[in-house]
């Protein structure tokens, strides 16, 4: 056996610790139950994943010597080179940054903490009434205004700006005699300009729709048969390149140059379409000239 290893095992700050072993019992020291007190005590370097991951990647440098490495000596290290307080600072900072390596690239609205009887938080009532109801299947955000024909109801996420994306809803239509169901918004400069996809099951069909100063123009149709219950709308925009899902299943494919820079993301009923939404998703991805 190599020497200060009984069974396998190792006594390092008083705790005892499990080799790793690998060719000629090179390896690394890992407690057992490291708390905040047996984590490298004395050292002053608090117990954190970023800790664990700087004194992880020297333990596996120092991998092939023949040396057992200290957890508590590696800290010492560190804490010699930075100082106690440039120390804790640096490892904020570190995680912070990892942190950010895409915190912003995919987010989710699902409304299950938001509050019943008014607007979901981080999103604004443009057009409509936009509320979070609560039922059997958890919370959603409703649109439940019965309004003229021509108008287009809307609710946008405040503070989202996105121009290339892949944005995803699930829609369950409730009621409404002169509309029904509806769809995603992106690319919006404000209420009443923005690109919109939307399915209709009165009217069996799913759309995509370029609005200019409030005035809609169709760019692409599709037939899609009603169905109760929810669907899921998919919507993935690269430069100018528009295409559309319907539950999975690519409907719409059309080039528009509208729109060009990036803008908000929201919801979109017509009307008196009464409809729950949920699992609101948004994807930000890369334009890749000549790659789809």
């Amino acid at each position: 056996g190599c020497r200060g290893c009984l069974g396998g095992k190792r006594v390092v700050n008083g705790n005892e610790a499990i080799i790793v072993r690998e060719r000629s019992h090179r390896g690394l020291v890992r407690l057992e139950n490291p708390g905040v007190d047996s984590w490298n005590r004395g050292s002053g370097v608090p117990e954190t994943p970023a800790t664990r991951a700087i004194l992880g990647m020297f333990g596996l440098a120092h991998a092939t010597s023949w040396r057992w490495i200290s957890i508590r000596w590696m800290a010492r290290v560190w804490k010699s080179v930075l100082g106690g307080e440039a120390m804790k600072l640096f490892v904020v900072g570190l995680l912070g940054f990892v942190m950010m390596i895409g915190a912003d690239k995919v987010q989710t609205w699902n409304f299950e903490r938001d509050e019943p009887g008014r607007v979901a938080k981080g999103f604004t009532n443009e057009v409509g009434r936009w509320e979070v109801v609560a039922t059997q299947e958890g919370r959603v955000l409703a649109q439940k205004a019965e309004n003229p024909d021509a108008t287009f109801n809307v609710a946008l996420v405040s503070g989202s700006s996105a121009k290339d994306l892949n944005l995803t809803v699930r829609v369950k239509p409730v009621s409404g005699k002169e509309d029904q169901g509806g769809g995603l918004v992106w690319r919006a400069r404000d209420s009443k300009n923005y690109y919109i996809a939307r399915y209709n099951p009165l009217e069996d069909n799913f759309r995509v729709y370029k609005v200019v100063d409030g005035i809609r123009t169709m760019l692409q149709d599709s037939r899609a048969l009603r169905e109760s219950g929810w669907r899921s709308i998919r919507v993935v925009m690269k430069g100018d390149h528009i295409e559309c899902f319907l539950d999975g299943k690519k409907l719409l494919d059309v080039h528009d140059s509208t729109w060009t820079e990036a803008g908000r993301v929201g919801l979109w009923s017509k009307a008196d379409a009464q409809s729950y939404f949920d699992d609101l998703t948004l994807e930000a991805v890369e334009d890749r000239p000549g790659k789809e």
